[in-house]
């Protein structure tokens, strides 16, 4: 899902610039290079620019909301989705404690 270097270096100066810069803003947190595609929406639902391969993503947001979405929904109605997916990461987010707390 990630970028590799290849990719970087065939992208427009400025994408590239931004993409790195944008990257370690993350720090530790290296999210575009998971193979769940659902913890790669949570944050790429987030970015202005595609930082993982779109098929991925797409899945993973579908995943995440529980229903199909359209890809033209990801201009037309960007906003609705990334409200969405803060809920949708909250109640992710819920459940896993729920686990953990009957696992302990």
């Amino acid at each position: 899902m990630r970028f590799t270097e290849s990719e970087l270096n065939n992208m427009p100066e400025e994408r590239r610039a931004y993409v790195i810069q944008t990257m370690e803003e993350y720090g530790n947190n290296k999210w575009w290079e998971s193979d769940d595609p659902e913890h790669v929406a949570m944050y790429q639902l987030f970015e202005p620019v595609l930082m993982v391969n779109f098929l991925t993503f797409h899945q993973g947001v579908q995943k995440m909301l529980g229903r199909l979405v359209g890809a033209d929904e990801f201009g037309s109605n960007g906003d609705e989705l990334r409200s969405e997916m803060r809920i949708a990461t909250h109640r992710r987010e819920r459940e896993r404690s729920e686990i953990r707390e009957v696992i302990a």
